[in-house]
């Protein structure tokens, strides 16, 4: 199903290498090549997914000492942390 789609519109996916860390994503043309001559074993270490296109909004950006006004996407990151000591029950929530 993911060889059709990526035909109809190479631009609206990336295809994604299934494994931890990013980089090694593959745009437009050269994902659409992947899976033409890829096996089936070997897609199944990739997924595709629909490109996000997140409308540039205003934004300020500082560099060395310096601030600069322009636009700019968003991207959500979401991080946790847990920090707990030896005793049961001990939980630090100052991180």
């Amino acid at each position: 199903e993911a060889r059709p789609r990526a035909g109809e519109d190479p631009g609206g996916y990336v295809l994604k290498p299934q494994r931890e860390g990013g980089g090694n994503n593959l745009y437009g043309a050269k994902a659409l090549d992947a899976l033409e001559n890829m096996s089936v074993d070997e897609c199944r270490a990739y997924i595709l997914m629909e490109r996000i296109r997140p409308a540039p909004q205003r934004a300020l950006f500082a560099r060395e000492g310096k601030v600069a006004a322009g636009e700019a996407v968003c991207e959500l990151g979401v991080y946790g942390i847990f920090l707990g000591g030896r005793r049961a029950g001990t939980v630090i929530n100052r991180a």
